[in-house]
């Protein structure tokens, strides 16, 4: 489940009994006291921060230049938007309830966190998931992939509306029947009661937070080998292009066909552009595994068993760590994906530039200071 967790009065309830009715007299329950600004709740707030704008500025870039769409990359951009929807929706609300003993805003702000924290937290690690199948196909079945993917996005569309329609789907039913019939009172939290609905969260937590971990750490050994093989027939291809063959040699005196080294040049882009997305996929699923393995194995023990607690240490770093794979995200694409860091070099070379026009005085004094004379 998302592990906004830093406070667990608005976490999942697995010990309170269903109530029926919600009036705002329950509001009146929570004091208004002073706000805890804890180190783990500012760390939250400006990770948030950071988180969107650094998802923003990136997904800008990727939107303005036509070059950086492609199959693969239009997943990366759907994570990007997940990120920032889930940063501006879910985590200012996350930062609130932790700020307090108790929930006191109002209740529809209560269903909008549990919203997020179901569906667009669910959705987000989904995306993590349709990278990991995306090279899953580039992979396993090229022909199939190049057929779907070679002139329109329109597959990878597809694929991205039904991942989110089908976190809806297990999600946003529980959210709904929390609110209309088992929330409890906003004294405690805002959380749902999971003790009403036992089933419905042992399913979500196993197919929303739980598969795409295991499906990211299970997937990444077998496109290892897959690698490995594509590798090993790109060095074949380089040796052969190296050495003349007859039919090159035919070729040049005007007795044979043309030489092949077009197509297997060709081959070799595509392979330096599938080795490209394969270092994003690893150092993304090495962070994913990081970030979210903690708090999904706690959280699966802790369903299994509601006795089990941990120190509010454990709460902190699973909260900053599920908060920090945001931030990550779009600092691990610019860093291994070699377009995308081209453009932003670029962009940052020509801001200094106009800077440098806008105020040279500034800059003068700026270059006498590191290289005195």
């Amino acid at each position: 489940m998302s592990i906004n967790a830093s406070n667990s009065n608005v976490l999942i309830a697995v010990n309170y009994t269903a109530t029926t009715n919600w009036t705002a007299a329950n509001a009146t329950f929570c004091s208004q006291d002073d706000p805890a600004w804890t180190g783990s709740v500012i760390f939250e707030a400006a990770a948030t921060v950071l988180a969107i704008i650094l998802n923003t500025a990136e997904l800008i870039v990727f939107l303005h230049y036509d070059h950086l769409q492609t199959a693969f990359t239009l997943n990366i951009m759907a994570l990007l938007a997940s990120n920032i929807v889930l940063c501006v929706m879910n985590y200012p609300l996350d930062i609130i309830g932790n700020l307090y003993t108790c929930w006191w805003l109002s209740m529809p702000a209560c269903n909008l966190y549990l919203y997020g924290n179901w569906v667009l937290a669910g959705g987000m690690m989904y995306m993590h998931v349709l990278i990991t199948a995306n090279r899953i196909w580039a992979m396993q079945f090229p022909l199939s992939y190049k057929r779907q993917h070679g002139s329109s996005h329109r597959s990878g569309f597809l694929l991205i509306l039904l991942t989110w329609l089908f976190v809806h789907a297990i999600c946003l039913p529980g959210v709904i029947l929390d609110a209309l019939y088992f929330r409890q009172s906003l004294s405690t939290g805002c959380g749902i009661n999971g003790e009403a609905q036992v089933a419905w969260i042992n399913t979500a937590q196993l197919l929303i937070y739980d598969m795409p971990v295991v499906f990211i750490a299970g997937a990444y050994p077998f496109l290892v080998y897959k690698q490995v093989q594509r590798q090993s027939r790109t060095n074949e291809r380089r040796a052969s292009c190296m050495m003349p063959s007859t039919m090159n040699l035919q070729a040049a005196s005007g007795n044979g066909p043309i030489s092949s080294h077009g197509h297997k040049n060709l081959k070799l882009l595509l392979s330096r552009e599938a080795t490209r997305a394969f270092l994003v996929l690893t150092v993304l699923s090495a962070s994913v595994c990081i970030c979210w393995t903690p708090s999904q194995v706690y959280w699966t023990i802790r369903l299994i068993n509601p006795a089990i607690e941990l120190p509010d240490t454990f709460y902190k770093i699973e909260a900053a760590l599920y908060v920090l794979q945001s931030v990550m995200d779009p600092i691990l694409f610019a860093v291994t994906f070699k377009d995308l860091r081209d453009v932003l070099l670029a962009l940052f070379k020509g801001w200094c530039n106009a800077e440098r026009r806008r105020n040279p005085s500034v800059w003068l004094s700026h270059t006498a200071q590191v290289h005195p004379s």
